[in-house]
């Protein structure tokens, strides 16, 4: 039944994924709605609109204290449902995901059990009752440092997995994430190293950079290849900080924050998208442009989103204009 848990969550991350790729803007709305419906005592967002001849329909619903508990999407052929319980705390308790063809019918459940503020479980249902998998994460933080331990256990499978992430925080600039594997002996297998690079331009803006690490091992010990057949001494000598990092990121991808906090310029290898405000810190446009590094052609404006707002500070309508196929989307947005 692990397949079966596989290709249900698939199908659902590819019915959602569609509906974010029709939005790119779903992600920018997410914190104004979480602030401003409390405010409001407003608790579901419908939006709709239109593609050729199909309609598009997208219903969340949040709670009191603005969490989303429920998301509904339709694309005129297919539908993607899910719900989420939090605890009195706030915590993430129950999350429900329900068959594309039958909406009240469970595909697949997930029921976080916290054992304390830092550890909890996690069991993964096929349907509403049968146990597929069970996963645990215990946590330890000693000074600048925080040790995460995950194990999975399948239930048809005696093979436990077992990973270790350690990140460490380096000065106020850079953190560092290793993450460990071991094989069924507990014996260290492969590592890989995530940095997010911290820093501050001229501006005042913040800069993140995030991307890949990888251990500078020395190039006599890797014409052997020891360290793939015998991996865990490296390891362990990685841990202790005696190979030097080096990124291998062929292109750095970054984040750029006002001074409030405010996102306004994100770089990925394949473009740009600058973010705009008005004078009441709003998100009134944000614009696509292409990276002449990779096209080896000049930077070329590809599509922009526009935002419109009522009164109260909520978006009413979003318009999504295609530069290079001269379309536009108008996303339709009511409130109760």
């Amino acid at each position: 039944m692990q397949v079966v848990y596989s290709v249900i969550i698939l199908v659902l991350s590819i019915l959602f994924a569609k509906n974010a790729s029709s939005q790119n803007f779903s992600e920018s709305l997410d914190s104004l709605f979480e602030k401003k419906l409390p405010q409001l005592g407003l608790h579901q967002v419908k939006m709709t609109w239109k593609s050729g001849k199909t309609v598009f329909t997208d219903i969340q619903t949040f709670n009191p204290e603005g969490k989303r508990i429920e998301h509904l999407y339709h694309d005129g052929t297919a539908s993607a449902r899910e719900k989420m319980e939090f605890d009195e705390k706030g915590k993430l308790k129950t999350t429900t995901y329900y068959s594309s063809k039958d909406t009240s019918s469970i595909d697949a459940k997930y029921i976080y059990t916290y054992s304390d503020s830092l550890n909890h479980t996690l069991q993964i249902f096929n349907g509403e009752r049968e146990l597929s998998q069970t996963q645990t994460y215990q946590t330890k933080q000693v000074k600048d440092t925080i040790w995460v331990t995950k194990t999975r256990k399948a239930t048809e499978s005696s093979h436990i997995s077992k990973s270790l992430t350690r990140s460490t925080q380096k000065g106020d600039s850079l953190q560092l994430s290793e993450t460990i594997k071991f094989d069924e002996l507990g014996k260290m297998v492969d590592i890989t190293t995530h940095f997010e690079l911290k820093r501050k331009d001229s501006a005042g803006n913040t800069i993140i950079e995030s991307g890949r690490y990888d251990a500078r091992i020395d190039e006599s010990l890797m014409i052997y290849g020891d360290p793939m057949r015998n991996p865990e001494p490296y390891i362990q000598n990685q841990l202790k900080g005696m190979y030097p990092y080096v990124s291998i990121e062929d292109y750095t991808p970054s984040k750029t924050y006002n001074s409030s906090g405010q996102i306004i310029l994100i770089q990925e290898a394949y473009g740009k998208t600058v973010f705009h405000y008005n004078e009441l810190t709003q998100l009134v446009k944000f614009e696509h442009f292409t990276n002449p590094a990779m096209t080896g052609e000049k930077e070329e404006k590809t599509s922009e989103t526009i935002f419109y707002y009522d009164s109260q500070g909520l978006p009413i309508r979003v318009s999504e204009i295609s530069l290079t196929s001269g379309k536009t989307i108008d996303y339709q947005l009511e409130f109760n």
